[in-house]
């Protein structure tokens, strides 16, 4: 099985070792090919392959 195409949203939280907490929010495109892009609502956008 494998995603061909589509989207879905993100959310993303955590704390680091030192205990400052995180959260991020933005959304996931599938490409296709085993490609996505992540682009969070801070505007960062990464490419992800697996």
């Amino acid at each position: 099985m494998q995603i061909l195409s589509g989207s879905a949203t993100v959310a993303i939280s955590g704390s680091s070792t030192s205990g400052k907490s995180f959260t991020y929010n933005g959304t996931i495109t599938f490409l296709g090919g085993n490609k996505a892009t992540l682009v969070l609502n801070s505007g960062a956008s990464y490419t992800i392959q697996w």
